[in-house]
This record gives C-alpha cells, sequence and structure tokens, in this order.
C-alpha cells in the first residue's frame, strides 16, 4: 500500500483520506473489529503506523538515497528554491521541512564498497 508514495508527501490533507480509508478498512479485517473501534487501538494492535506517518519517513529516506548517489552532482548541489506554488510545497521543501521539524541532520558520505 505505501510502496512509491513517497510523493504524497506533497500531497493536501484531503487526498490522504483514501489511502487511510483504505487502512482502516484493512486493519478492520485483520483484526475483526467493528466500525465504532478507534483506529488508533487497531494501529496499536497490529503495530502498524498511520499512513501519513509512513508516508512521511520514506520520503525522508528517499531524499536520503538520493543525496548519497555516487557520481551524481545534482542533489548535492540542488538549490532548495521556493516554488511559484502559494498552496502547495515541493519535494525537497515538505522533506526539508520534515527534517528540520524531526532535528535530522544528515551530512551525505560517500557509500564505502566493502571487499570481501
Amino acid at each position: 500500500m505505501t510502496y512509491s508514495c513517497e510523493s504524497l508527501v506533497t500531497a493536501q490533507p484531503h487526498t490522504l483520506q483514501v489511502p487511510e480509508h483504505a487502512q482502516n478498512q484493512a486493519l478492520r479485517l485483520i483484526t475483526g473489529a467493528v466500525k465504532p473501534t478507534p483506529t488508533d487501538a487497531m494501529l496499536f494492535t497490529t503495530g502498524n503506523k498511520p499512513i501519513e506517518e509512513l508516508i512521511k519517513v520514506k520520503a525522508v529516506l528517499l531524499h536520503e538515497k538520493l543525496l548519497r548517489i555516487t557520481g551524481d552532482q545534482y542533489w548535492k548541489t540542488h538549490e532548495n528554491k521556493p516554488r511559484n506554488l502559494k498552496t502547495q510545497n515541493g519535494f525537497i521543501q515538505k522533506v526539508t521541512e520534515i527534517k528540520t521539524k524531526l532535528q535530522i541532520k544528515s551530512k551525505p558520505q560517500p557509500s564505502q564498497h566493502r571487499t570481501s
């Protein structure tokens, strides 16, 4: 359900209602819970996280992977410029906002290949 969902990090909140609804139905099916059961209780029981949180985590991971691509300077030298859209941030802006909020500091290091 979260395969390639990283781009949803920039989506409007009402857009996330569809995957949240699907997650809630799946949780009800898995737990056998009835309709009035709180979603948080089902998430706790199954050990899952809310879909919005999963999307944010996957977006930050994708950004970190892009920063570490060897031989590609685009992401390392990319300037974080504001976009012209008034209501929506771009992927880089949103991920930077999430990293700032969660106090994630990353300094990409070149990958070290192990030789056996």
